[in-house]
């Protein structure tokens, strides 16, 4: 069985469209979480009288002095914000893919996936980044190592760029693996691994049409926005706020359009294989 690129991509962005409502229920804690942690740790560096961005800082032209009374609150404000971060991030993608698959979750706005799944995740979460470090680490050291040893540049060059084309097959051939944990599958990597054999270019393809689409939406979207902030700023300067709010939450809905549209098609990714059709 293999992917069918045109139908999977046409069939995901109808069922994100038709099923809109379902989704943002199931983005709302995350968020929320998200939105939390990142109030919290604002408030952290607010009250140690630091700001959260310094263009100052950014350009190096001064540096920012925390004293060890200030220290404290604002590495709390940190940690909380990356907690709150992971955690909307796993739970996201669990509830997420329950729901492209199984159609589970999208009847309630409040839904906390802080149980076996979200430690089963974290875990190859870790792995993978593990495995994704270790295979870069011997990436790098035979490219350095032909570049340094031959001192031949094109040779060095193919081989790397031949080395970063299997570490990305590498990756491809996982990423039906968060998908498995979020439905319970038992060995999610060599699911993962046996679902996509021979079908690598077919799933880089789909996310490529994907990611295309969504950029010239992103585009016609924000010009579209541009010339309305522009013609607000004209009328009123205090109406140019207007136009980078309504900027904002166009981001927000295209960021959860996009992120709806690419789970949904490697649910139906899946179901293709295990069922012999999605559709």
């Amino acid at each position: 069985m293999s992917i069918q690129v045109m139908r999977i991509f046409k069939e995901s962005f109808k069922n994100v469209w038709e099923h809109r409502l379902e989704w943002v229920k199931i983005a709302f804690t995350p968020v929320v979480i998200f939105l939390a942690g990142a109030l919290i740790m604002l408030v952290s560096y607010w009250s140690a009288g630091q700001p959260l961005w310094s263009l100052d800082v950014l350009t190096q032209q001064v540096e920012a002095q925390i004293s060890e009374e200030n220290a404290l609150p604002i590495a709390f404000g940190n940690i909380v914000y990356y907690i709150a971060q992971l955690i909307a991030m796993i739970s996201l993608y669990i509830s997420g893919f329950r729901y492209a698959v199984l159609n589970e979750g999208g009847d309630r706005w409040w839904t906390l996936n802080f149980n076996k799944r979200f430690v089963k995740m974290l875990l190859y979460y870790i792995l993978i980044v593990l495995l994704f470090v270790a295979y870069t680490g011997i990436a790098a050291g035979i490219t350095l190592g032909l570049h340094f040893g031959l001192e031949n540049t094109t040779l060095t060059a193919i081989v790397g760029t031949l080395l970063a084309l299997y570490g990305i097959y590498l990756f491809v051939r996982l990423s039906l693996t968060f998908l498995l944990i979020a439905i319970d599958h038992d060995v999610p990597l060599r699911t993962s691994w046996r679902l996509l054999k021979r079908n690598v270019l077919r799933l880089i393809g789909l996310m490529l049409l994907i990611s295309l689409a969504f950029l010239a939406i992103i585009a016609i979207t924000f010009l579209i926005l541009g010339i309305v902030t522009w013609i607000l700023s004209l009328v009123s300067p205090w109406l140019f706020g207007v136009g980078l709010f309504l900027m904002a939450l166009a981001g927000l809905v295209l960021w959860l359009f996009s992120f709806g549209v690419i789970l949904k098609s490697l649910a139906l990714v899946y179901k293709s294989f295990t069922e012999g059709t999605a559709f």
